[in-house]
């Protein structure tokens, strides 16, 4: 995953917001996986605890797209406040904004 994207990832959540997006993740053996991640911040009596991760298999078609977009970013080709891969509520449609 790109370092703009752990950066925004880190953001938000820092800002005690939640965070998704589509994850590529790196196994001890050098193989990696996607995950389409939604974490978010938990508090107790107003104090950050921890995170909780809900991950779920993303769909081939967010996988493609999460692999052109995080091309981009690498080669820093994209930009902008926000560069965070989003998924609809419906896990049909990939947006970068």
């Amino acid at each position: 995953m790109p370092k703009a994207a752990f950066k925004d990832l880190w953001r938000e959540l820092e800002a005690g917001n939640h965070w998704q997006g589509i994850v590529k993740n790196l196994c001890k053996d050098g193989r990696y996986y996607w995950v389409n991640a939604y974490i978010t911040p938990m508090f107790e009596k107003g104090i950050l605890k921890g995170y909780q991760s809900v991950r779920v298999k993303p769909s081939d078609a967010h996988k493609e797209r999460a692999k052109t977009v995080f091309e981009a970013l690498n080669n820093n080709q994209l930009g902008g406040p926000s560069i965070r891969l989003l998924c609809s509520k419906e896990l049909l449609h990939c947006l970068l904004l």
